[in-house]
Order: structure tokens, then C-alpha cells, then sequence
């Protein structure tokens, strides 16, 4: 309930922490994030997928991307729904081609849960000829 509002705030303020330089912040982000994503704490790999949330409503895709590639196989049902929410998200909130976009090159490989969170609010005919991917 509140990683989005803690960890998806964080990723977009600026920082020195890791660093001293303002480039090298990324760096730290992307590393405190990917440890997050390789944990075997289910939890701490959800963070790192719903915190893109906040990312996500400020314009920013590119944690979203990353870390839905990251989980895309995840076996288990609550990263699936995670990655499916946040790529809808996405579409909803920056641009439904660039989830298009993700779909046309996952959507075959993509967990059944995953892929229909991702389109659920497309329209009817759209959803069907993904769900036959």
C-alpha cells in the first residue's frame, strides 16, 4: 500500500546517496532496485515492480519496462497480477501504443494472469486477439 508512495518517490527525486556526482544517482537506484527484483522475499519483488507506480504517473516508463521484463516469467500469481497492473497502468497513464508496443514483442511468452491485467481495459476485440497470441 505504500511502497509506490515510499520507494516510487524516491526513484524520482534527485540524489547524491552512491555517489558524487548527480549522474552516478541512477546508478545507485538501479542497484538498490535490481537487489530488490533478485531478492527470494516475494515482498521485497513486488516493491519493485508496484513502485513504479509513481513513476508511472509522473511520465516515466522506463522502471516500469524494466523490472516487467525482469518479472515477466515470475511463477507466481501475485507478481503476475503486479506486472499486468503496472504495464496497464503504463498504457493508461503514458501511452497505449508503448504497451502495444511491449505486447507485440511478449505477449506470446507472457503468463495467462500477466497478459490479462495488461488488457483489460482494451476493448473486446483487441483483448481476444491477444489473449490468441
Amino acid at each position: 500500500m505504500s511502497t509506490h508512495k515510499i520507494l516510487g518517490n524516491w526513484l524520482l527525486l534527485a540524489t547524491f546517496l552512491g555517489g558524487n556526482e548527480l549522474d552516478m544517482h541512477e546508478d545507485y537506484k538501479v542497484q538498490v532496485m535490481d537487489e530488490l527484483a533478485a531478492s527470494p522475499c516475494l515482498w521485497k519483488q513486488r516493491m519493485s515492480m508496484v513502485c513504479t507506480w509513481k513513476t508511472l504517473q509522473q511520465g516515466d516508463s522506463w522502471w516500469c519496462l524494466r523490472y516487467a521484463e525482469v518479472h515477466l516469467h515470475h511463477p507466481h500469481d501475485l507478481m503476475q497480477k503486479a506486472v499486468g497492473w503496472m504495464l496497464r497502468e503504463m498504457g493508461k497513464r503514458i501511452d497505449m501504443d508503448l504497451l502495444r508496443e511491449f505486447l507485440q514483442l511478449h505477449a506470446h511468452e507472457m503468463p495467462r494472469t500477466a497478459l490479462r491485467y495488461a488488457i483489460e481495459k482494451m476493448d473486446d476485440e483487441e483483448r481476444r486477439m491477444w489473449l490468441e497470441m
